[in-house]
């Protein structure tokens, strides 16, 4: 007795879908292009920069005259202790080591003596230009100006040399400069010149002479 099976019909890799590919975005598949960026629109740090020392200010308003001196070289200074403070800028016209002689000071402004009695400086003069004193009296200013600046705190005596002209010597306001002083000489109406260091160098009116 012979049995009919029933035909089944397997079908493989068949779907409901289309034959046909779904498409594909070809811009997709593209490869990104890389954009070049100017140089100079790059944000790129600044340079660092070497640190310069400053340059050294030879300009008049960085000398002041003081009772002692003017500004870092002070009376009774050793020559060696000077030529150090001020970076060798003190220049020597003989030993140094003489009675009395003068010294100047390189790059400083004109009309700066420095005083030297024996190896050490006595005194600072100003005999031109506008350097000035901490409280700003200068040659040139008029003897009352000098009067207000200073009030009570100076001594006025005739000049040796000079009809009608006079010394104000001026006195320290701290007890540790009782030694020194400012003396300003003038004409009689303005000032001439300045000195101030240590007595009794700080008073010769005729300075080495």
């Amino acid at each position: 007795m012979r049995f009919k099976l029933p035909v089944v019909f397997v079908a493989f890799g068949i779907c409901a879908c289309s034959s046909e590919e779904a498409p594909v975005d070809k811009t997709l598949a593209q490869p990104v292009e890389a954009k070049q960026i100017p140089a100079d629109t790059v944000n790129t740090p600044p340079p660092v920069e070497t640190a310069k020392k400053p340059a050294k200010d030879t300009t008049t308003n960085a000398w002041v005259i003081t009772p002692r001196g003017i500004n870092w070289l002070e009376a009774g200074m050793s020559i060696a202790i000077a030529k150090d403070t001020t970076h060798n800028a003190l220049e020597l016209k003989g030993t140094g080591q003489t009675q009395c002689e003068y010294a100047t000071l390189k790059d400083a402004p004109a009309g700066i003596w420095v005083m030297l009695t024996r190896g050490k400086i006595a005194r600072v003069e100003v005999r031109s230009g506008p350097t000035a004193t901490l409280e700003g009296a200068r040659i040139g200013d008029t003897e009352d100006r000098l009067k207000e600046i200073y009030y009570t705190r100076y001594d006025e005596t005739p000049h040796k040399y000079i009809k009608g002209g006079h010394y104000y010597t001026v006195k320290p306001t701290v007890s540790v400069d009782i030694m020194y002083r400012m003396v300003f000489e003038t004409d009689g109406k303005t000032v001439t010149a300045i000195r101030s260091g240590k007595l009794p160098e700080v008073g010769y009116v005729e300075g080495c002479g």
